[in-house]
């Protein structure tokens, strides 16, 4: 059944999907914190050696740690925005159901209504040419009008429910704009998105930080030209 003045769903997405998306950041991002940690290692390794080539290499790979640091902490922080987004889908989700579910509910009751205060009519009327939300005028009602209150007090549930069906709408799209916004709001992640999907951004990360070996071979294809 069609419901007027309802359309779309808020709770669409698929948070499972989301998730695994954020897994894939938080496993990078421990890759990172651990090549980092390799890289920092090697320096110490250095320490008691004294060559030009040496001397060169060390500014070297205390910038590459840096870069792995910073690509790590980009990516903690992307993977918790994106898991925290999902739970609020989730969230989302279960209300929308809800939501519509009770505006089926209260939009069926309209017609329940309808039929009770018709069928009690004394005299002949007929309600074919009334839209949902119209209700025969008291005038032409001689019957008990407390059907006719019942009647409107259903057009008037419907109502409601649909309007908070609509909140619903208005708080996903307020979701997606703060959760856009806090991604945006990550340098690195803002540079990186330019890539072509997730697998070429995560790659972009590894290799903006040093860390060709993390990236695969489908991670690299993914970058494209």
């Amino acid at each position: 059944m069609s419901l007027p003045g309802i359309e779309g769903d808020p709770g669409e997405g698929d948070p499972s999907g989301i998730r695994s998306f954020s897994d894939q950041f938080s496993t990078r991002a421990a890759s990172l914190t651990t090549r980092a940690v390799s890289a920092r290692a090697g320096l110490t390794a250095l320490a008691p050696l004294e060559s030009e080539a040496v001397d060169a290499l060390r500014p070297r790979i205390v910038a590459v740690a840096a870069k792995l640091d910073d690509a790590s902490a980009a990516a903690t922080e992307v993977a918790g925005i994106l898991d925290g987004y999902a739970t609020a889908l989730d969230g989302i989700r279960a209300r929308a159901a809800a939501a519509i579910a009770h505006a089926h509910d209260t939009y069926g009751r309209i017609y329940e209504r309808r039929a009770e205060a018709l069928n009690a009519a004394s005299e002949f009327v007929t309600g074919w040419a009334l839209g949902w939300d119209d209700v025969l005028p008291s005038w032409m009602y001689l019957s008990d009008r407390s059907y006719l209150v019942r009647w409107q007090g259903a057009i008037d549930d419907y109502i409601d429910a649909r309007s908070a069906f609509h909140s619903l709408q208005s708080e996903r799209d307020e979701l997606d704009r703060q959760t856009a916004a806090s991604l945006s709001g990550i340098a690195l992640f803002s540079e990186l998105t330019s890539s072509k999907g997730s697998a070429a951004t995560l790659a972009a990360a590894s290799l903006w930080a040093g860390d060709a070996a993390a990236a695969t071979a489908d991670d690299l294809a993914a970058l494209g030209d």
